[in-house]
């Protein structure tokens, strides 16, 4: 899906804690509320309070919120 010159790709079906992605590669992809709400198993309106607060790495673009894959991972592996 392409906006304002930004390509922006989802991946559904690659969920498994294994796969690997770092910052700025092509695997790095960008999560909507509802891609991390399925990730995690909450509601999207948890998800959306959770990056109000700065409980999970988001950045806020306009009125909706996107997430790095990566950071996402990364925060969880840092909750143990």
């Amino acid at each position: 899906m392409e906006k304002t010159g930004v390509t922006m790709e989802l991946e559904y079906n690659s969920h498994s804690p294994q796969e690997t992605s770092h910052p700025g590669t092509p695997s790095d992809l960008l999560w909507t509320v509802e891609d991390v709400a399925v990730y995690l198993k909450l509601q999207p309106e948890t998800i959306h309070s959770m990056a109000r607060r700065k409980e999970l790495p988001g950045l806020k673009i306009g009125k909706v919120w996107r997430f790095q894959k990566y950071a996402i991972r990364k925060m969880l592996i840092n909750l143990d």
